[in-house]
């Protein structure tokens, strides 16, 4: 008998009072793992991007509320920490 993986992948979303999506991402063995997107209650989008072993990885975008970008938590990560 050879070893077995077993990857937990779940999806979580969830919602504003209002019924408008707040986030969805996805979980894998307890850590954020693969894209992930967020908005504000009225509908505009908040951010986007990829989480890779539950840190930010890769290119991200975020607005604040006014739809100006954020440039704080805009660009490109790696092992969550902003390269660029």
């Amino acid at each position: 008998m050879g070893d077995h993986l077993i990857l937990l992948l779940r999806q979580r979303t969830v919602y504003y009072d209002n019924g408008q999506l707040s986030f969805k991402e996805t979980y894998k063995d307890g850590k954020k793992e693969g894209p992930w997107v967020g908005y504000y209650k009225n509908g505009q989008l908040r951010g986007k991007g990829t989480f890779k072993d539950g840190k930010m990885e890769g290119p991200w975008v975020s607005y604040n509320k006014d739809g100006t970008v954020n440039e704080k938590w805009t660009g490109t990560f790696k092992d969550g920490e902003k390269v660029k």
